[in-house]
């Protein structure tokens, strides 16, 4: 019993602090990583409660399909780098 209690205070509090952090997170490919590891540790909750299948769907959609996708246009946007387009200045005006 107190092993339970302990594992479900563990996930709860690193699932409320990357909450915290996808909205806090200045990087954005920092922030999907926090997004993962939010979802991860809410479907270990579920699993915990009893929900193994609401536990393992939320892994497999949300972990495998929507985050990674997230993460793979932030990387392919890279949205970090991209840089302001440089006007072209003519010295006949």
């Amino acid at each position: 019993m107190i092993a339970h209690a302990i594992f479900f205070y563990t996930f709860s509090i690193i699932a409320v602090v990357s909450a915290i952090m996808v909205t806090a997170s200045k990087n954005t490919v920092h922030s999907v990583f926090f997004l993962i590891l939010d979802f991860i540790s809410i479907s270990c909750l579920f699993i915990m409660i009893g929900a193994e299948f609401l536990g393992m769907i939320m892994l497999i959609v949300y972990v495998g399909a929507v985050a990674v996708l997230f993460l793979f246009v932030v990387m392919m946007l890279n949205v970090a780098q991209q840089k302001k387009p440089m006007v072209c200045r003519s010295s006949n005006l």
